[in-house]
């Protein structure tokens, strides 16, 4: 929300959609700061609440791009990102460990630094004026059940050398 300032200088018309609970997160609430910070712009920030499975698709459809705007240390990756990108929707996510690593390896969207509304701006606008085609087979190593199998995987060759 910080980045408004600057996406109003170069956008007239747009929307943030603020989906999910974001009461109760891993890390804590941040609910104070989102509520203060969303006041100062009641005509761009819209709350949609969480939303069920099956209007995700929806959802991801509706919307030009994702923004994981994470500054938690714990956030070890963000499916969200995954989601959206098979519905077609570029993501912007924090250059951090973990949460850079859908974008990293398909090359759908843009990092932004930690912190840094104006690098946010300007990273939805680059997705703005360039579109990215996604290529859904950059996506397969990212698979639910390919996944499931890996960690299966790895914990049958760890419970093979722990002892009882």
């Amino acid at each position: 929300m910080r980045a408004i300032p600057y996406l109003e200088k170069k956008i007239d018309n747009f929307l943030i959609l603020v989906a999910g609970d974001y009461t109760n997160i891993a890390g804590g609430s941040v609910k104070e700061h989102v509520d203060t910070l969303s006041k100062k712009f009641p005509e761009r920030v819209k709350f949609v609440g969480h939303l069920k499975f099956d209007d995700l698709v929806a959802f991801y459809n509706l919307i030009d791009v994702l923004v994981l705007p994470s500054v938690d240390p714990l956030e070890a990756f963000g499916m969200v990102q995954v989601e959206a990108m098979l519905c077609g929707t570029p993501v912007i996510a924090t250059d951090m460990p973990g949460v850079r690593a859908v974008v990293q390896k398909t090359g759908i969207g843009r990092l932004v630094r930690k912190r840094d509304p104006q690098d946010l701006a300007d990273k939805v606008l680059d997705v703005k004026d360039h579109p990215v085609e996604i290529e859904r087979t950059l996506l397969a190593e990212f698979n639910y059940d390919l996944s499931i199998d890996k960690y299966e995987s790895l914990f049958a060759g760890l419970n093979g050398s722990v002892k009882n």
